[in-house]
């Protein structure tokens, strides 16, 4: 320790009244004395009330004795981990309030009285004074309460010497008080602090409240501008199923107002005509031809604007089904248990779409049911005709009636027997030389088949020259022909769409863009980008050449069409193959691993192809 550091130790001792416990370890010579290595010193003074020092006036919380009933040094056992005060030295009381004792190496002199009590012990013995030492003093304070202070005094190893001027030594002084002070400073601060962690704390839970309340509030207004949004929606939705049927009903009553009109003017055309012969018989075809001809273009007028607006509104809603399920899984997932009565609004307002598109099926129904009584008309009008002009007239409503291109929108009037897809033959409106299968129905209709697998009823397990003509039925299993896609695919961009099923189960896979090549290029496949819910199972397939058993044009060593039983584009082998085996094995049958595990053989395939735009 430095001078700086004796002279504040000093400051304390002489300013600071109280208890106090000094050890003094210097070497001492007294003369006729033995020699001592240190003197304790264990005071504490009474206070009035009035001292200048209290520790009232300090602010510390801390009373001061009004009186002292006892003082007692101990010496205490060094490592002993039970923590007692150890062995006392000596004491003083109100019944024994002097003491003077000298007996084994130490020098115990002890006063108690009303202003103050103190105890000094000189030590003699090394193993004394480097020894740990306390004091307790008990006694009552300024509100008469019991009131005990206990020091403890932890002496250094080394004996320490200022010199002063030269002149003398000063014994190192060591004040209890301010060890006292240290303590009840070191509490104060541990209480304040821990006052500061609750108050922080507090703080931050009425933060986390503040922040929850706004962030339920935000919530709950963004649901209320969600529900308006979808309500509105539903709003349109409706408004645009009560036009489709208003049209509807429109639709019904010019069917039945094209019947009445149609049986009347069969009716004065045959009269007009009885007993004027064949020439008769053929103005009345000729006249039938006509009348069907307009007849035909009202009702396909009418049919096909009541179908372009069905196919509007299903898009619509499927888009509006598709919002409210977004926003739903959305909102469940952020704030589900601050928002229960919003999200029980947008499941009603999910709940309402559903009745709007039942409502919508029943409208496409009713319509359908239109088409039918439209054909019946025609029907009756051809059973009124007399039988040498039913013949003519069948094969004139006929050819009137079937369409003559395969486009998005189209209607088809005229009923294909057990399959409703239509065959579109050449034609001086069509574009094609050779007769194709047209999906009207499918997606707002308008695609073109290529393939189809439904029965099983045709081997798909051709040579190079079948594949590029083409085989099968189109009423039945067929492959279009390679020839023929590439003639449609070079016209323009074409979608295509694969619809699958496998054990009632159906599945759909979109890609943007179709096209093949011309035999030339080995009739590579070329695909956009993939949507659908079988499983992007053809992308694989790409860029690839198409492949038979008798022209190898895969990417592998085996020859994977004649393993897979059926012409395809193959790479390293398949991860699709919808020209496989009927009900064939793993690897060999109709094959689409995206929607069928464990390559199995699906139950249907249909592919099929649209213009874009």
């Amino acid at each position: 320790m430095d001078k700086t550091s004796l002279i504040i130790a000093l400051c304390f001792a002489f300013c600071c009244h109280g208890l106090e416990l000094n050890l003094n370890r210097d070497n001492l010579v007294l003369p006729s004395a033995r020699t001592r290595c240190g003197v304790l010193t264990c005071e504490e003074r009474v206070s009035d009330g009035n001292t200048s020092g209290s520790r009232e006036e300090h602010g510390d919380g801390t009373d001061f004795f009004r009186s002292i009933h006892s003082m007692e040094v101990f010496k205490r056992f060094k490592n002993d981990p039970s923590g007692q005060r150890g062995r006392i030295v000596g004491s003083v009381t109100t019944r024994t309030p002097k003491l003077i004792q000298v007996a084994d190496g130490l020098k115990i002199v002890g006063i108690l009285n009303a202003e103050q009590a103190q105890i000094r012990v000189e030590m003699f013995k090394p193993s004394d004074c480097q020894s740990d030492y306390s004091c307790q003093i008990r006694g009552v304070d300024s509100q008469g309460r019991q009131l005990s202070s206990n020091v403890k005094l932890t002496q250094q190893g080394q004996q320490t010497r200022w010199d002063l001027g030269g002149d003398g030594s000063l014994m190192a002084t060591m004040t209890v008080q301010l060890f006292s002070l240290v303590q009840q400073m070191e509490t104060q601060l541990s209480l304040l602090a821990k006052s500061l962690e609750d108050r922080d704390r507090r703080n931050e839970d009425k933060l986390e409240q503040l922040g929850s309340s706004v962030h339920g509030v935000t919530d709950s207004l963004n649901n209320v501008l969600l529900e308006h949004r979808i309500n509105n929606r539903l709003n349109s939705f409706q408004n645009k199923i009560d036009e489709l049927d208003a049209g509807n009903k429109v639709l019904t009553e010019s069917a039945s107002l094209l019947g009445n009109i149609s049986r009347e003017m069969v009716r004065i055309a045959l009269s007009s005509a009885k007993g004027k012969g064949k020439d008769a018989s053929s103005d009345v075809s000729e006249g039938c031809r006509e009348f069907g001809k307009v007849l035909a273009n009202t009702s396909t007028a009418l049919l096909g604007s009541m179908n372009s607006r069905l196919g509007q509104i299903r898009d619509s809603a499927q888009e509006n089904q598709l919002t409210i399920t977004k926003q739903i899984k959305s909102l469940d997932e952020s704030v589900v248990s601050t928002n229960t009565l919003s999200l029980q609004a947008l499941n009603t307002s999910s709940s309402s779409q559903l009745a709007l598109l039942q409502k919508l099926n029943q409208i496409e129904s009713n319509v359908q049911d239109n088409h039918e009584k439209i054909i019946s008309v025609l029907k009756d009008i051809v059973s009124e005709v007399n039988p040498k002009v039913t013949t003519n007239l069948h094969s004139i409503m006929i050819d009137i009636f079937r369409p003559k291109v395969c486009e998005k929108g189209m209607v088809s009037v005229l009923s294909q027997g057990s399959f409703p897809y239509p065959v579109i033959y050449p034609s001086s409106q069509g574009i094609f030389r050779f007769p194709y299968l047209c999906d009207p129905v499918t997606d707002a209709g308008g695609w073109i088949v290529i393939q189809r697998r439904t029965t099983g009823s045709v081997d798909f397990h051709r040579n190079w020259a079948d594949y590029r003509a083409g085989f099968g039925y189109l009423d039945d299993d067929f492959w279009l022909g390679n020839n023929n896609i590439h003639a449609i695919t070079r016209t323009g961009t074409y979608e295509l769409r694969v619809d699958l099923r496998y054990k009632g189960k159906s599945a759909f896979a979109h890609y943007s863009k179709f096209s093949v090549s011309d035999e030339m290029g080995i009739y590579t496949l070329r695909l956009g980008t993939y949507s659908g819910t079988a499983g992007d199972s053809l992308s694989l397939h790409n860029n690839r050449a198409f492949s038979t058993f008798d022209k190898d044009n895969d990417g592998s060593r085996a020859n994977c069409a004649d393993y897979h039983k059926g012409g395809w584009w193959f790479g390293d082998c398949d991860s699709a193959n919808l020209n496989g085996k009927w009900n064939g094995p793993k690897n060999q049958g109709v094959e689409w691993s995206g929607f069928v595990e464990g390559e199995l053989s699906v139950d249907f395939s249909e592919m099929k192809i649209r213009k874009v735009g």
